[in-house]
């Protein structure tokens, strides 16, 4: 996605189809697109300049790295409504996003970051070899239709999930009436059965607690199914109401109930803040593509930790240009892999929960 001046570096980071193989081509790109974006956001969001100024940082001339620029923490989305655009060129205002009446980050997308997102997911999921987007799927989204226009941030980003394939049917199991939203099982079920003798490959994408739902309601009513070939599950988490990713209890039921292979269950975590997603591989682990950048940081001092050792994920990414959350300290707890029996090498790492910041 060629881009002209001041995001020449970005449109070139974004073409790298290969999200998972890095190289000294891909270091050097990235490092140029983040200094694009840094100007970017001080340029145009005076309280992120006076906050980077309160830490010394006012030249921005030189080019800076990633961690050396401080991250910010995730807690200031929650307090303040910052932006980098203008308002006309907004194109998705998720307002305030909250899931506990308390937690809100208000979260916008302008069309160059939601652009952006639409080339890092379909990267990131073909270079896992998790779909064949010329293959017509069918789908089953724990979600309500987002062709309602309702502009809630959960519907929007199972419609780009949907979107990365060419699909026949596409079921929202969510219902409503008289204000109320709840799954229509009964029709869940009827059209499970239905897409499962279908050819074409079928995703169910749900959050935790729905598929355990599912799986438990299956085995009550004595069902099996045998998915087709490509079929896939995907758990979503993070952005949603939930922060469970699956287990492997949770998998093994799946893996019997559906007839699907481990490499075909998948979670995959929004970063709320940033809207970046994350995948996990085949094996399980979530691999840092090279779209971004993360650190692992003690929570008290801030300082990296080591391999293996807990600690709050830093992520930078510079697709994000319409506020600046593009560098951020989340409130994710993780640790890293040395390594990864999938073979692709770079960031890995495992979510161990989250904390209050």
């Amino acid at each position: 996605m060629s881009e002209g001046k001041p995001f020449i570096n970005c449109g070139k980071l974004h073409d790298f189809y290969n999200a998972f193989t890095y190289n000294d081509e891909t270091e050097i790109v990235f490092l140029r697109a983040f200094n694009e974006t840094l100007r970017w956001h001080v340029l145009r969001c005076p309280e992120y300049k006076a906050w980077l100024s309160a830490y010394g940082f006012t030249n921005f001339r030189q080019i800076h790295k990633p961690f050396e620029i401080p991250l910010m923490p995730v807690s200031l989305f929650k307090k303040f409504t910052l932006s980098s655009t203008f308002y006309d060129l907004i194109k998705y205002d998720f307002g305030s996003v909250s899931y506990d009446n308390h937690d809100n980050s208000h979260i916008i997308l302008e069309a160059r970051s939601w652009k952006r997102l639409l080339k890092i997911i379909s990267n990131e999921l073909k270079s896992l070899g998790f779909i064949k987007p010329e293959l017509k799927h069918n789908y089953i989204c724990f979600s309500k239709d987002p062709n309602l226009k309702l502009n809630i941030i959960n519907d929007f980003i199972f419609d780009i999930l949907t979107s990365q394939t060419a699909h026949r049917s596409v079921f929202y199991t969510y219902k409503n009436e008289s204000g109320n939203n709840f799954i229509n099982w009964e029709q869940t079920l009827k059209r499970l059965s239905d897409f499962s003798m279908r050819p074409e490959p079928l995703f169910i994408i749900a959050t935790y607690s729905e598929l355990k739902q599912l799986c438990d309601i299956i085995e009550i009513e004595r069902l099996k199914f045998n998915l087709s070939n490509n079929s896939a599950i995907l758990c979503l988490s993070g952005i949603t109401e939930s922060f469970d990713l699956m287990d492997e209890f949770l998998i093994k039921k799946i893996r019997n109930l559906f007839g699907l292979g481990r490499s075909k269950i998948r979670n995959i975590f929004w970063v709320k803040e940033q809207m970046f997603p994350l995948i996990t591989c085949e094996c399980g682990a979530f691999h840092i593509p090279v779209y971004s950048k993360a650190e692992i940081l003690e929570p008290e001092y801030m300082q990296a930790v080591e391999y293996g050792e807990t600690g709050l994920l830093g992520l930078v990414t510079p697709f994000l240009t319409s506020y600046p959350a593009f560098s951020l300290l989340t409130n994710y707890l993780v640790h890293q892999e040395k390594s990864c029996s999938c073979g692709r090498n770079g960031f890995a790492f495992k979510f161990d929960g989250f904390i209050k910041i």
